[in-house]
């Protein structure tokens, strides 16, 4: 759980500093829907998530595979 904690710190530090140093916004299409100025560390921030997410669940989900 640690390592979770130590890369979350370090992908917020990163995400925060990259939102500072890019203050500028961008438009997001989809097939059916339109986004239009989106901070540019949200996309990253997104991006992020995803393996964070992941690292979690098998944090979560590796002493019960342990077990059996």
């Amino acid at each position: 759980m640690l390592l979770f904690v130590l890369a979350l710190v370090i992908t917020a530090l990163g995400v925060a500093a990259y939102g500072h140093y890019n203050p500028s916004a961008q438009d997001i299409t989809f097939p059916n829907y339109h986004l239009s100025a989106v901070p540019d560390w949200v996309p990253l921030a997104i991006a992020a998530a995803v393996p964070l997410i992941l690292f979690l669940l098998h944090l979560l989900l590796a002493p019960s595979r342990t077990r059996s």
